[in-house]
């Protein structure tokens, strides 16, 4: 079982892609608060859980991130 730490990318500005490993299984909340320059996620098939406020603040994203 793999997760991320919570806020791990947060306010990072310039990142605009995040491709997640397909060992993830757990988004932490607020992992990218704040990163407000990120236009796209992805996120594998093997999550199950996404914390609150794990993509807020992420005002470029283009389109829903969880599968």
């Amino acid at each position: 079982d793999k997760a991320l730490q919570p806020l791990s990318c947060q306010k990072l500005h310039e990142v605009t892609d995040i491709d997640l490993s397909d060992n993830i299984t757990s988004i932490p909340g607020a992992m990218c608060f704040g990163c407000t320059s990120l236009e796209n996620i992805v996120v594998p098939e093997g999550v199950v859980s996404v914390g609150g406020f794990a993509f807020s603040g992420c005002i470029a994203l283009k389109e829903d991130v969880v599968p």
